[in-house]
């Protein structure tokens, strides 16, 4: 016996030394010597598998001969190998999952709760530093450990019956890690979800029954005189139960791969037992930027219903309803969920809503989980998005039912708005098809004006509504609403297009008459009403003469004197005051813009004009250097010509050279020939610009005639006259020159 265990190998004495003696079925391995074992093999990574390998021996021998107590140390031992050695796990990972099996497998043991449990430890112990690098691509891993998972499952469920050592088994599956990406392992995931969701329902019953039902009216409920308290709801937590904690690893992760499947078990069980409360409680534990997938994959189920209906096969309608009701639920929650797509789900749900237009419980729950999508804003523009999104649906859509189910749907969502949401236009669109919600939609209007042209299809659409009484609340809401932003533009609306006697011309001028303070407009629009007359020009200048708002009143004039109202509304929204130049024609050309004298001025010779006037006629009109013809005539008359405004020469170099060109073009002419001398003057004209211009005129000291223009406030410059008699005579000295634009008005072709 002595002479044997001088010839056992290393690994196996140090093995056997961790055992203590006698058989105690609640024995533990020694310390010190598991120590010294811990440290040979992750010191020796080779003899692993050797060491593990005896155990497996070791752990039969135990087995059969039903030592508990060995077992349990055997169990402790290889935790803590794994916990230690867990970079070589590959290389006895398989060993230790056979050992666990050998053990699962004996019935005289396997019913032993103490020995279960010390095995349900070990394995989180593998489970935990488990990751796909491992079993990737081991279909033999694989193959053993799908075969211990099933065989653990059953003896915990139906030979233990233990339901928290089945919770615990499911936590340690939920840590490793990519299992759910793993298709011949992610079947473990939703097994896992069902077994706490069950355990969930069974310790809390407020989980379990259908909450989705009906709910009694608050009015019916506030009208029956009980003073009972409501029953408080028991909320468990992880820390006081195992069910919570195991929910909690499966759904509160970033893993989306095991999320998608967690939550699809979860729609599962609610398709059974719908419950909101079960939906909330665990969505509240999904990490919040991840919520949204729960609508997601609801929303899918009810797409499913929609495919099924238009591939003939039979749908089912509960499901459906049921998840647009767990859709609208959780919608109208304190549950917070970002980075929602509300366009996307609104319409698939609007393709179900049309294509069971039949089933009106459907129709009407449909109808109401787009209005609760609007519950919360992700946006700012999502009301507005949405509800043009149902305007171009209606005007896409050919069948009157659908549009009749499309039109309430815009009611049922602008029943729900409270604050102003809608622009101008947004609202201009949703009047034709909701005309007896005017007021309602104007309630909901934004104060902002986005330009002229809304103001007009504004006072458009009131001129639509065929009800008096509501043409007149309209009137007065769009008064108090806009104040008096709408008062300019209104006039000039109707003083353009109104030419017979309507109502809505009379409500205007009752409005305005209150917006201007002035009492006798307000009964002089009374009695234009009752004998059908409309203001003329005149009376109207006489109310805004006196109106207490004098830029008002200023504005209002200029519009009733200018030709045809051709003033432009946005340039009515600004607050700052109008030309008071008016053209009695209709503007031809730019020069429209300038005072009668300007336009006087600028008809005469002028060195330069802005590229926006006929750059041909500009160089017609110029004055130009003398030409042979001119020095020939002013010899033989002696007078200088007054035909054209000669400009003498710039400087003394300039003068020189004007004069070799001169005898040049003398010499030339008397021999013959006749060829020109190319001036740079009478190049055309390409490019000029303003601010350069202006520069060079203020530098030159000449008096400039400022206009104001009346579209864009700006200053043109128009430079002064030119006297039409002036000699022509060379300069006596240097002039300097201020201009820097003359490069910029010529270039050569």
């Amino acid at each position: 016996m002595q002479f044997g265990h001088i010839f056992t190998p290393k690994h196996q004495k140090l093995v056997n030394q961790c055992y203590p003696s006698g058989r105690a079925p609640d024995k533990k391995p020694k310390s010190s010597e598991t120590s010294y074992l811990i440290y040979y093999v992750n010191s020796r990574s080779s003899k692993l598998e050797k060491v593990s390998n005896y155990l497996i021996k070791r752990t039969n021998t135990d087995l059969s001969r039903r030592r508990v107590g060995n077992v349990c140390v055997t169990l402790e031992l290889m935790a803590k190998i794994v916990d230690h050695c867990k970079e070589n796990l590959n290389v006895f990972v398989k060993e230790f999952l056979t050992l666990m099996n050998m053990v699962l497998t004996n019935n005289s043991i396997n019913n032993d709760v103490t020995v279960i449990e010390l095995l349900e430890i070990t394995f989180g112990t593998i489970c935990r530093n488990l990751d796909g690098a491992y079993y990737g691509g081991d279909t033999e891993f694989i193959k053993m450990f799908k075969s211990f998972v099933d065989l653990l499952f059953e003896v915990v469920s139906k030979r233990l019956n233990n339901d928290d050592l089945m919770l615990k088994v499911c936590i340690d599956i939920s840590t490793i890690i990519g299992i759910a990406s793993d298709p011949q392992l992610n079947y473990l995931v939703p097994k896992c979800v069902e077994t706490a969701i069950d355990q969930l329902q069974a310790r809390y019953p407020q989980f379990k029954e259908n909450s989705l039902l009906e709910q009694p009216s608050l009015t019916k409920r506030l009208s029956k005189t009980q003073t009972r308290a409501q029953e408080v709801l028991e909320i468990p937590t992880a820390d006081n139960d195992l069910c919570v904690a195991t929910l909690h690893n499966y759904f509160n992760t970033t893993e989306t791969d095991k999320l998608n499947l967690s939550i699809r078990s979860l729609i599962k069980k609610l398709q059974s037992t719908p419950n909101k409360e079960l939906l909330e409680f665990i969505s509240n534990d999904i990490p919040v930027q991840l919520r949204y997938i729960v609508v997601l994959l609801l929303t899918r189920q009810v797409s499913n219903y929609e495919r099924n209906q238009v591939s003939g096969s039979q749908g089912n309608p509960d499901g459906a309803l049921n998840s647009l009701k767990l859709i609208s639920c959780l919608l109208v929650s304190k549950i917070s969920i970002v980075g929602l797509s509300v366009l996307d789900i609104m319409r698939k749900v609007l393709a179900v809503q049309l294509k069971s237009k039949e089933s009106m419980p459907l129709v009407h729950q449909c109808r109401v989980t787009i209005k609760d999508l609007n519950n919360k804003i992700y946006y700012s523009e999502q009301t507005s998005d949405m509800l043009y999104d149902l305007v171009v649906k209606i005007k896409n859509v050919q069948n009157e039912v659908e549009k009749r189910i499309l039109v309430d749907d815009i009611k049922y969502i602008v029943d729900d708005i409270s604050q102003p949401v809608i622009n101008v236009d947004l609202l201009t669109e949703l009047v034709p098809f909701m005309k007896g919600s005017v007021i309602q939609l104007l309630n909901i209007t934004e104060e902002h004006i986005s330009g002229g042209s809304t103001l007009s299809r504004l006072f458009q659409m009131v001129r639509d509504i065929e009800d008096r009484n509501l043409q007149s609340k309209a009137m007065s809401i769009i008064f108090d609403k806009y104040k008096k932003i709408i008062l300019l533009p209104g006039l000039n609306y109707f003083q353009m297009n109104i030419k017979e006697p309507e109502y809505t011309y009379y409500l205007y001028h009752f409005n305005a008459a209150k917006t201007l303070g002035v009492t006798s407009y307000y009964s002089e629009t009374q009695q234009k009403l009752d004998s059908g007359e409309l203001f003329t020009k005149e009376e109207l200048m006489k109310y805004y003469k006196n109106a207490n708002n004098t830029q008002f009143g200023e504005k209002g004039m200029q519009i009733l004197m200018s030709y045809d109202n051709q003033i432009s509304n946005s340039d009515l929204l600004n607050d700052r005051p109008l030309s008071p130049v008016f053209s009695s024609k209709p503007l031809s050309s730019p020069m429209g813009l300038i005072s009668p004298q300007a336009q006087t001025n600028t008809q005469l010779n002028q060195p330069m004009r802005f590229v926006s006037d006929d750059v041909h006629s500009w160089k017609v009109s110029r004055p130009s250097i003398p030409k042979v013809s001119d020095l020939k005539k002013a010899m033989k008359s002696g007078s200088s010509t007054k035909n054209k405004p000669l400009r003498g020469s710039q400087s003394v170099k300039s003068r020189v050279t004007n004069i070799t060109f001169l005898l040049s073009e003398l010499r030339s002419t008397t021999a013959g020939d006749d060829s020109h001398i190319i001036d740079p003057d009478e190049e055309e004209v390409v490019g000029i610009d303003k601010m350069e211009i202006a520069r060079s005129l203020s530098g030159r000291g000449r008096n400039s005639v400022v206009v104001e223009d009346v579209s864009t406030n700006r200053a043109s410059f128009v430079p002064a006259t030119v006297n039409e008699d002036d000699e022509f005579r060379d300069a006596v000295e240097d002039v300097e020159a201020y201009s820097t634009s003359r490069g910029k008005i010529f270039a050569n072709y």
